[in-house]
């Protein structure tokens, strides 16, 4: 997986699928474009490297490489570098920093961080360079743990709530404008925002406070009706879909027909909200999921997934 950063802030994605996509052949770095200084800073919660660079920061690539050993590979196509070979961080999380200078054609600049016990939690365009964001913490085994995949209840969602022991209080309700249900003996309960479990705990606590002693609730999706995903490209059908709880990549390209003969099944690419209303984009290779080495990606509300076209 491989996340790009257009602008300001971006959480990193912690994905454990490793891309390798072309890179353009660069010419000679503009004049100031460079990579300084690398420095290691802890924090209360973990580690952060800090890559001193030119303003504005040169374009850049992040990849996780989940392989041994685990590292973050930032590639500058275009950028000098003023840096070491390597740097030895003496972190738990981080443990090295290995720069390579041209290390293929297009590419200018690629520092290594070679990681111990870290996770990388943020990528972040602060100041004068760029900053990542370390944790303690074993690697991720699968994608959920990169991205909840929890279904958020919305507006026009319809949730099937059952009360174990009381028949006559089970029912199908739709979710309001407002983002809420009207529950029998309780009134109102706001559930938009939340996932399943949650809001079986509210109504279970709502019941048992003055109704019910020990209510057991259950609550379920009926028909999913608040959240979308995007399929566009070389795909049959593309459009919007409705989100479904557990949905995954190879589910949503099922459902709109399957891609093209004409597809590029290695850099299948996902645009994904984040803060200050922009973008990262995720590179995925369906190769490698239909083969079983990496496992199905997770979809999440308002992801854009945008198939490319082959090159022959």
């Amino acid at each position: 997986m491989k996340l790009t950063t257009p602008g300001l802030v971006f959480a990193a994605c912690l994905a454990l699928c490793l891309a390798s996509p072309g890179l353009l052949v660069a010419t000679a770095p503009p004049p100031g474009d460079a990579v300084e200084a690398l420095t290691l800073q802890t924090s209360t919660d973990g580690a952060i490297v800090v890559l001193k660079t030119s303003v504005p920061v040169p374009k850049f690539i992040c990849t996780l490489a989940t392989a041994e050993p685990r590292q973050v590979v930032i590639d500058f196509p275009v950028a000098s570098s003023r840096l070491k070979k390597r740097y030895a961080l003496d972190s738990p999380l981080v443990r090295e920093a290995l720069v390579e200078q041209t290390p293929k054609p297009g590419l200018a600049l690629r520092i290594r961080l070679t990681l111990g016990d870290g996770v990388l939690a943020a990528v972040e365009l602060a100041g004068q360079g760029l900053t990542l964001r370390f944790q303690g913490g074993v690697p991720a085994p699968n994608l959920e743990a990169a991205a909840s995949t929890e279904y958020l209840v919305g507006a026009g969602d319809k949730l099937d709530i059952a009360v174990f022991g009381h028949a006559d209080l089970n029912r199908t309700l739709e979710v309001r404008g407002d983002g809420t249900i009207d529950f029998p003996l309780i009134g109102d309960v706001p559930v938009a925002g939340k996932g399943m479990p949650q809001i079986g705990r509210e109504i279970t606590r709502l019941l048992g406070k003055d109704y019910i002693i020990d209510p057991k609730v259950s609550v379920n999706v009926h028909e999913y009706g608040s959240q979308w995903v995007t399929v566009i490209g070389e795909i049959r059908t593309p459009g919007r879909h409705l989100l479904r709880r557990n949905m995954r990549l190879i589910d949503l390209l099922a459902e709109a027909g399957g891609l093209t003969p004409f597809a590029n099944r290695k850099q299948i690419e996902i645009l994904r909200s984040g803060r200050n209303d922009l973008r990262s984009k995720l590179v995925v290779n369906l190769r490698d999921i239909e083969d079983g080495k990496t496992p199905d990606f997770p979809l999440l509300a308002s992801d854009v997934v945008m198939v490319p076209r082959r090159t022959f």
